[in-house]
């Protein structure tokens, strides 16, 4: 393997140029890789600096898996690695190095294009957390019910005056107790705002400059880090910044359904139901842009969002590229 690495750099490239980097980096690694193959890519690395930072990337995705390789009894690489060698085709191996032995469980928690240090302090200074494709459900003490979503975290502070849970990081779905003995308020902060139950059962999702809320019981009452304040009502959603709240709208049943361990799609674009998938998944989930529009209606497991591709694979005109076991793309079927 070729080892070229630039400079460090801060600025990533896109997904599309770290995509064309990954089929290079499992084609160099192949036994059938010749020379034309060789100084093709070189043509490719030479040609751009952001070719070249991509290429640094991937290079260190290897390394990383190398590093986990070496701490893993040779039962279970042997395990794992079998399992890769079933879903990649011999001109995309990368097997025998070592790269694919934990295949997407573990890569992308291990991978320089993730937000895994952030998502490592979430959970260090959480009182419940989440990993990726984790759903979790909890019994409060007051008698409600929290659900967490994927990659989640949160801290819990009950006291004798209030109930307060506080979302740092990912998606929460909570059924109020109803019959609090100290009839204590019951509040989910995050950086936006604040939001107060009324005998309810909603959804919060936390994105890094909004909240989201979905009521589907009772109602919430919504306060801003700057004061702004509005009731939303059982059927309606909305989102709000530390400034202003959206008006609201009519709530998705999927805000609610990942709690049952499904992703709803209801006529909505490929492309939105992939973005959803890749919260369930380790590894990079990429999407052809000929296909991004086409229309997907269905129920999808999110504990399983591999059986999920292959479902679609199997109702839409499109094939599954595993480039590497942690480098997934849909691309257009034209055969």
């Amino acid at each position: 393997m070729p080892a070229h690495s630039p400079s460090p750099s801060t600025a990533k490239p896109d997904h599309q140029t770290l995509e064309e980097a990954a089929e290079w980096f499992a084609l160099l690694s192949d036994d059938q890789c010749s020379n034309g193959d060789r100084q093709a890519w070189q043509q490719w690395f030479d040609s751009s600096p952001q070719h070249r930072i991509a290429w640094q990337y991937v290079e260190q995705v290897s390394k990383r898996f190398h590093q986990v390789a070496e701490q893993t009894s040779s039962e279970e690489s042997r395990r794992i690695l079998g399992a890769s060698r079933s879903k990649s085709s011999s001109r995309r191996r990368v097997l025998g190095s070592g790269l694919a032995v934990f295949g997407a469980l573990l890569a992308w928690r291990y991978s320089p294009l993730s937000d895994y240090s952030e998502r490592l302090y979430a959970r260090i200074n959480s009182d419940e957390s989440s990993g990726i494709g984790e759903i979790r459900k909890l019994a409060l003490t007051d008698g409600g019910t929290l659900w967490i979503n994927t990659d989640s975290a949160l801290k819990i502070d009950y006291q004798a005056e209030v109930r307060r849970i506080h979302l740092q990081r990912g998606e929460l779905q909570v059924q109020t107790g109803y019959h609090d003995t100290l009839n204590r308020p019951f509040l989910i902060t995050t950086e936006q705002g604040q939001l107060r139950a009324l005998g309810t059962r909603f959804s919060v999702r936390r994105n890094e400059d909004e909240t989201y809320v979905a009521v589907f019981e009772g109602a919430v009452e919504i306060t801003t880090e700057q004061g702004e304040r509005q009731r939303i009502d059982a059927g309606q959603q909305t989102r709000f910044s530390a400034q202003q709240i959206d008006p609201p709208e009519a709530a998705n049943p999927a805000h609610r359904a990942w709690a049952s361990g499904l992703i709803l799609a209801d006529n909505i674009p490929l492309s939105r139901l992939v973005e959803e998938l890749r919260r369930y998944r380790h590894g990079h989930l990429g999407l052809d842009p000929a296909i991004a529009d086409l229309r997907v209606v269905g129920s999808f497991p999110a504990d399983n969002p591999d059986h999920a591709l292959a479902m679609l694979a199997d109702s839409l005109p499109l094939r599954i590229n595993r480039r590497m076991p942690w480098w997934v793309r849909l691309e257009a079927n034209t055969h």
